[in-house]
């Protein structure tokens, strides 16, 4: 530890801001290198957060890597949620993550997250059964879908989305990105949005096709189409101007095209599993086969709603546009298909205002009136979109036939006959144009909860001519109210053509609307699929598609991020492409100090051979301590050694001989060396071969052994090839290859 602080000294400048201590590497490396650089010794590298560049003065540094880094994913297309296959094996993450998930499964082109739990899925393996996109509402990542109770989310990699795009992001990249298009000419256009942005949020409650110029329509064409939907400007023969206003609308004709042609129309996202409400109008002069069908994408199967064979055209009433108001209960997810198909006699057929709101059809002409901008409230196919009796202030009721409302003349006059909306108003401004019979007694009003009534003045007289008046008039109504159509008998006939309801202002249209729950990727959105094999219709809005690109303080498996900032002065900013780019840096640590700058010598030992000084130091650090322990041993054993001899030549004053040590298997009698006798105290162990010999060469007196080189001792004490009786033989001489006792 001292020694990697000391050699950190040399590194550069050593700061001490805020309790961080920062040290300004000088010298130039690649981003992973100075992260790795920073951590070898210790510390991190910089998020250089602006007051350490003031403090140790690094104002002249053009550039300086920063621990700000990101990585984001390719873009990642949801294919939906599917239920859990129990063969599936699911590794936990450490946290719920599509980016962790994602960056795991590198390798892969698909795989499955639900919630902290993923797994990558091999080619051509099972993958579940598809299931409601309900089903998966575990969100993680921000706001992007991943999996739920029992069924996981699987996203595909889609290297292509790139190519699409007509424009790149700019960076500092956000958390998440959605690809989004737009129908512009015809062609549909991609871009790269932030995905909260909720200027193309998607109302996943409301859908419209009124084929006007740059409105939405959410039906696209089929490319494999034999016939084509065109859009149509031009009323249909023998429509009447001021009956249904049909300015723009989709248009197929049949004529001279062989049997079982078609042209489909159809939804370019899916429905979810819920009540909803389809109105639409339909006109054709000649009998026809057109079907709305309905797509159960769960159960992958078809099945036709609605079946339109007969013409609409009657002479007595021209053109009458028919509408139809259907109620759908779904428990799958689905789409919704309009399709055409000639047969033996030549037909055509023009379709409008196509509309899907979720819930029940009387509960939602409010929805369609605020949302739709308005409502046509024509009478044709004796069906009223708009308006039901009230039974409450009712003398008589209205009739509906004809494409008309009406009253007759041959009833008791004064009599009341009143029609109530199935609408609500509230907080909005209105333009309300009303045909109607001459001379019609008619009263106009809107009545709120407490009973309060507004009139609206109505002219039931004009200086044109005709069975027909039109009028016009502006309306703003405060307080959730209905409008009230009322009728008085007279001895004239009280008829009314059409209403149409104009929406100018609302709390809708001025933003105060009610946004829906956010999910990344829309689960009901268009797939990138879908928009190559579609065709669009044009104008419309931003809308977003099932890909995302999402991003996250993450790295690599080989440690590199996606983006690094770079700090420069005044003006920081990320970049993609710097795997070999050299910057200088800056290391920090949280070592408390107070705020200083210190500036030490300018030099920096290379890792390379830091890292071997370290191994060198350390080898010289443990061979010292293992020779100093090895010079204590000989010292020991030499020191007894010179002290036993010293001991064994002591004088026997009673023979006047010098004193010897018997090798016997007796222990010594009277005078005996215990420390002689513990150290050799092996040489004493009965051997039942005199010749046996050892591999461990323990105390080789003339050989290196684990102690060192031992001096050669010349004294005879121990010299056992002289012939003496004892415990190792007489005169016998042993041949020792690994010499274990080599004493000579």
């Amino acid at each position: 530890m001292i020694l990697r602080v000391v050699v950190f000294l040399f590194t550069g400048w050593i700061c001490g801001v805020n309790g961080n201590q920062y040290i300004y590497v000088n010298e130039s490396k690649t981003w992973k290198d100075a992260r790795g650089y920073c951590k070898q010794k210790g510390f991190e590298l910089s998020t250089l957060n602006g007051q350490e560049i003031d403090i140790c003065n690094l104002t002249e540094v053009t550039e300086l890597w920063t621990n700000n880094y990101i990585y984001t994913t390719p873009y990642l297309s949801l294919l939906g949620c599917y239920e859990k296959p129990d063969e599936m094996q699911f590794p936990s993450l450490q946290k719920a993550s599509v980016v962790e998930c994602q960056i795991l499964c590198s390798e892969y082109k698909k795989f499955a997250i639900r919630g902290n739990s993923c797994t990558c899925i091999q080619p051509d393996s099972d993958q579940g059964a598809l299931q409601n996109a309900e089903q998966c509402n575990y969100t993680c990542d921000g706001e992007a879908l991943c999996g739920g109770d029992n069924a996981i989310s699987i996203y595909e990699k889609d290297a292509s989305i790139s190519n699409r795009l007509t424009e790149q992001p700019l960076f500092p990249p956000n958390n998440s990105w959605c690809l989004v298009y737009q129908c512009v000419n015809g062609a549909v256009k991609f871009e790269e949005k932030d995905c909260k942005n909720q200027d193309y949020d998607d109302d996943n409650d409301f859908f419209s096709c009124s084929f006007e110029p740059d409105t939405d329509c959410f039906l696209w064409h089929t490319k494999d189409n034999n016939l084509t939907w065109s859009i149509q400007n031009s009323p249909p023969q023998n429509d009447p101007k001021l009956s249904y206003n049909a300015s723009y609308y989709a248009y197929v004709n049949g004529s001279g095209a062989a049997s079982e042609q078609t042209a489909v129309l159809i939804s370019r996202m899916k429905f979810k599993a819920a009540d909803w409400c389809l109105r639409f109008r339909y006109f054709t002069e000649t009998p026809v086969s057109m079907d709305v069908i309905i797509w159960d994408l769960i159960a992958d199967e078809n099945q036709s709603l609605v079946e339109i064979r007969n013409s609409t055209y009657k002479s007595n009433t021209n053109t009458i546009w028919h509408l139809v108001e259907w109620n759908i209960n779904m428990t799958n997810d689905f789409k919704l298909m309009f399709k055409f198909e000639t047969g033996e006699y030549e037909t055509e057929i023009s379709i409008d205002d196509v509309t899907m709101i979720a819930d029940s059809c009387n509960k939602t002409v409010s929805t369609l009136l605020n949302k739709g901008n308005g409502l046509q409230c024509t009478f044709g196919g004796e069906f009223d979109v708009c308006f039901r009796q009230d039974e409450s202030n009712n003398d008589i009721n209205w009739s509906l036939s004809n494409n008309e409302r009406w009253l007759s003349s041959s009833v008791e006059i004064e009599k009341r006959a009143s029609l109530i909306s199935k609408f609500e108003l509230n907080d909005i401004r209105i333009n309300i144009t009303m045909r109607f019979s001459r001379k019609s007694n008619l009263e106009l009003y809107w009545k709120d909860e407490q009973e309060n009534k507004k009139f609206v003045n109505i002219n039931t007289n004009d200086n044109t001519n005709g069975p027909f008046v039109t009028d016009s008039k502006t309306t703003y109504v405060n307080a959730r109210s209905n409008l009230y159509i009322d009728g008085i008998t007279t001895n004239e006939q009280i008829r009314i053509a059409f209403i149409k309801i104009k929406v100018i202002s609302n709390s809708y249209t001025q933003g105060e609307r009610v946004n829906r729950s956010f999910q990344i990727p829309d689960p009901y959105a268009m797939t990138i699929s879908d928009v190559t094999n579609l065709r669009c219709i044009d104008g419309g809005g931003i809308k977003m598609s099932n890909a995302i690109k999402l991003s996250g303080k993450l790295l690599t498996k080989k440690g590199i991020p996606s983006a690094v900032q770079i700090y420069r002065m005044n003006n920081s900013y990320w970049k993609t492409s710097y795997a070999n780019t050299l910057r200088t840096f800056v290391c920090e640590q949280d070592n408390e100090s107070n705020n200083s700058c210190k500036i030490l010598a300018d030099f920096e030992l290379p890792r390379e051979e830091v890292q071997n000084t370290n191994v060198g130091w350390i080898a010289a650090v443990l061979a010292g301590l293992l020779g100093l322990i090895i010079v204590c041993i000989v010292s020991i054993i030499f020191y007894k050694r010179i002290y036993s001899k010293n001991n064994q030549r002591t004088k026997d004053f009673s023979t006047g001989e010098p004193n010897s040590i018997k090798l016997t298997n007796q222990k010594v009698e009277g005078t005996k060396n215990d420390n002689v006798e513990e150290d050799y105290d092996h040489l004493h162990q009965s051997q039942p071969n005199a010749c046996a010999s050892s591999s461990e060469n323990v105390y080789s007196h003339t050989t290196d052994n684990q102690y060192g080189l031992l001096p050669v001792i010349t004294d005879d004490t121990y010299d056992h090839t002289v012939g003496r009786e004892g415990e190792y033989g007489t005169t016998q001489v042993c041949q020792d290859n690994e010499n274990t006792y080599d004493h000579t």
